[in-house]
């Protein structure tokens, strides 16, 4: 064995015991950031601030995870997760009254809308247990009462269907797409239930939609779908996620009649309008009106 491998693990079992752990990252923080190899290891247990813009708000940070966007945030904060996609949704969140992030994970983009548009009132979806437990931790610790986490799966039928999980430390997300790592070992099914997004809408007598992200690995077309009528008559700004040529063509076809503009996102070049998909880098586009791309793009 290699010494720098036994000076490695030396390392993290040295970490593993380290008392004061939040107190002392911060420190190193100040210092210098340290590379990715070491920063996987120097996780804690906790909840830290998160600055975004003149507000704030709290993350849990847990030191059992394996991929954690939590700890990068801690060490970067946001401009260590998805940082042009979370720049365009805190300058999108500001003016909104009703806002709807679909694929919720632990809420960071819920957080940030809650903390920047304390009026705007928002549900949340995330249908798998463990996730949308930790999701409500982080409203507790900030008493965002405005935020209104559903564990519930959006599609396009009120049905039941199978939530394929990945359990354990690995940075997989649960779908409702088969196809979705469908090789993994780590892969276990769960039968849930599936609402229309129109149904939740009036369900919930809800007026107007001004701003979602939709990120819910693969589905997301069928999300769009679920929400019918109400796609053209609210629409709304949409942050979301396209992994291939497939589903940019599903999402085309319907909303090919609105009028919106289609925009790439790129965390390293910032936002691009595009007109077809490419062999992107990234994942995560927005569709909005023409009022809404001239308001935020001619502040950038």
């Amino acid at each position: 064995m290699r010494p720098t491998t036994v000076i490695y693990k030396i390392f993290k079992k040295a970490i593993r015991v380290t008392l004061f752990k939040k107190s002392l990252f911060s420190v190193i923080k100040l210092l210098g950031i340290p590379p990715k190899k070491i920063r996987r290891e120097l996780k804690f247990n906790g909840a830290f601030k998160v600055d975004v813009g003149k507000s704030s708000f709290q993350l849990m940070n847990y030191d059992y995870d394996k991929f954690s966007l939590e700890n990068d945030v801690f060490w970067f904060g946001l401009k260590g997760w998805e940082p042009e996609s979370i720049n365009l949704w805190v300058q999108l969140s500001g003016d909104c009254k009703t806002i709807l992030d679909i694929g919720a994970n632990t809420g960071i983009y819920s957080l940030i809308s809650a903390a920047i548009a304390p009026t705007a009132v928002i549900y949340s979806f995330e249908p798998v247990d463990r996730i949308y437990d930790k999701f409500q931790k982080n409203i507790l610790i900030n008493k965002f009462s405005t935020i209104h986490p559903e564990k519930i799966a959006l599609s396009d039928k009120n049905d039941f269907t199978i939530l394929y999980d990945f359990v354990g430390d690995i940075p997989l997300n649960a779908t409702l797409n088969s196809s979705w790592h469908g090789d993994s070992a780590a892969r276990v099914e769960k039968k849930i239930e599936t609402k229309r997004l129109d149904l939740f809408i009036e369900e919930n007598h809800i007026l107007n939609i001004d701003l979602m992200k939709i990120d819910v690995e693969l589905h997301e077309p069928q999300v769009l779908r679920g929400m019918g009528k109400y796609l053209e008559k609210f629409k709304p700004s949409i942050l979301i996620e396209i992994f291939n040529e497939d589903m940019w063509n599903q999402l085309q076809d319907i909303i090919k009649d609105l009028n919106y503009q289609v925009f790439y996102i790129d965390d390293l070049k910032g936002a691009r309008r595009i007109s077809r998909f490419e062999n992107f880098d990234g994942y995560n586009f927005l569709f909005c009106k023409e009022e809404t791309a001239k308001k935020i793009f001619s502040t950038k």
